[in-house]
């Protein structure tokens, strides 16, 4: 399944880093696509903003969240 074929509000499983190599947080929620990429937010830090392409390849899990493939 692609990003773009995901509900908005979606979490999506995956480690965010700042550039420095701190761990921001371990989900992400998606808001929107955004041309070829996407708007997220880190879950727990919302003011960090990271952004996936839209075609990115998800696999959805039992509860419901989704996770990188």
């Amino acid at each position: 399944m692609k990003l773009y074929e995901i509900p908005r509000n979606s979490i999506i499983n995956a480690e965010t880093t700042s550039e420095s190599g701190k761990v921001l947080g371990k989900q992400i929620l998606f808001h929107k696509i955004d041309g070829m990429y996407s708007y997220c937010t880190v879950v727990g830090n919302e003011k960090e903003v990271c952004h996936l392409g839209a075609s990115q390849e998800l696999k959805k899990e039992a509860n419901g969240t989704y996770s990188l493939t």
